[in-house]
């Protein structure tokens, strides 16, 4: 059998379930029915650092603070299982650091983080379960 993908191999419904760099061959394993993904890739930006012990494949939550200037700012958990992809760490920021971060999350919290970006909610991306 084939390894990789192969030009016109791609059918309909079918999409990467990983990240597939430019210019990389296409392993055929790397290809899944679009409807059994049941996970997604989202770009947010951390307010604050995120600690050190946090790299690619640290399981996270992300917090968000709606903003809002009629009622008290109060955090909640927006995305209570992400998993970190890829983090960029910037000290560079006036008044402190911060982070850009992709996150694998369950692909039923997409609309709420992406409904919190549009927002201008501020994010906080937090260790779970024990990361130290």
């Amino acid at each position: 059998g084939e390894t990789y993908l192969t030009p016109g191999e791609l059918v309909q419904g079918q999409v990467a379930t990983r990240t597939i760099a430019e210019g990389e061959l296409v392993p055929l394993a790397a290809l899944g029915e679009a409807a059994a993904v049941s996970v997604a890739t989202a770009a947010v930006r951390s307010a604050t650092d995120v600690p050190a012990a946090v790299t690619p494949g640290s399981a996270v939550e992300v917090w968000v603070t709606p903003i809002d200037a009629d009622t008290p700012a109060v955090p909640r958990i927006l995305v209570a299982d992400a998993t970190i992809s890829a983090i960029t760490r910037d000290s560079s920021m006036l008044g402190g650091a911060a982070a850009s971060l992709e996150l694998v999350i369950p692909r039923s919290d997409i609309a709420a983080v992406l409904g919190a970006i549009a927002d201008k909610a501020t994010h906080s991306v937090v260790p779970s379960g024990g990361a130290r």
